[in-house]
């Protein structure tokens, strides 16, 4: 999945910059892929952790001990939070490393992208 998010920044440098413009363009392009990719990924990610707490809640249900389901969904959630900020010995610092990281790298990636896409709107005539 991560090279399959790489190759699309690259992809969208390319198609911003083949008919033209500059290999900027590219570079903002990576940047928002990136964006976009990011958001859509956890959005995804909690939909997914949503549903596989609901079909554990369904599975085990009248099990003793177990409450309604928004009260286990969020005792669920609040474990998983907890998980994730105590994996990271930084915290929030670590969090938000790893996000300008990947930004950087979808901007990079736009731009290398881009130059090539100038390349090609060259040869045929469009620069």
């Amino acid at each position: 999945a991560v090279f399959e998010g790489f190759f699309f920044y690259f992809l969208a440098g390319v198609f911003t910059t083949r008919k033209g413009g500059s290999s900027l363009r590219g570079l903002w392009a990576g940047f928002w892929a990136g964006i976009f990719s990011t958001i859509v990924f956890w959005a995804a990610f909690f939909v997914g952790l949503l549903i596989q707490v609901v079909q554990y809640y369904r599975q085990n249900a009248g099990l003793p001990g177990q409450s309604d389901l928004a009260t286990y969904i969020g005792q669920q959630f609040h474990s998983i939070v907890d998980g994730l900020a105590n994996s990271q010995q930084n915290g929030a610092r670590g969090v938000i490393t790893y996000l300008v990281a990947g930004l950087i790298i979808a901007m990079v990636l736009g731009l290398c992208g881009g130059l090539l896409g100038r390349l090609w709107a060259r040869r045929r005539g469009f620069a």
